[in-house]
């Protein structure tokens, strides 16, 4: 049975779409970018990661995770809150299309505000 063009095309583009997000979703994820700042009671990160995904992800297992990570290379520091910005990959990071914007505690739990 001989695939007629237009259905080779159409399945050759299927092939490489999916062994593309395949491919991405293999790499983690990567801080593109921190910035700290401090004062004498708190010390403020932000963090600019790009994720490597675009499947669903769980923003408190994902956070959790970078914040960890952070914390154990960079040792903990007095009163430290997070600022995630997170991108879903570089393109996503390059075109300026934030997945999202996350506070967190230094053990990487989800914040609405900062307790001083």
């Amino acid at each position: 049975m001989k695939l007629k063009p237009k259905h080779s095309i159409s399945v050759l583009l299927t092939c490489y779409v999916f062994f593309s997000i395949l491919t991405l979703e293999t790499i983690p994820y990567k801080i593109h970018n921190s910035i700290i700042s401090s004062s004498k009671n708190t010390t403020d990160t932000k963090l600019t990661v790009i994720l490597n995904t675009v499947l669903p992800i769980k923003k408190e297992n994902a956070s959790n995770e970078i914040v960890t990570n952070s914390v154990k290379l960079n040792g903990k520091r007095t009163n430290e809150y997070f600022t995630l910005e997170l991108y879903r990959t570089h393109l996503h990071y390059l075109l300026g299309i934030k997945y999202n914007s996350v506070l967190t505690n230094d053990t990487g739990k989800i914040v609405t505000e900062k307790n001083y």
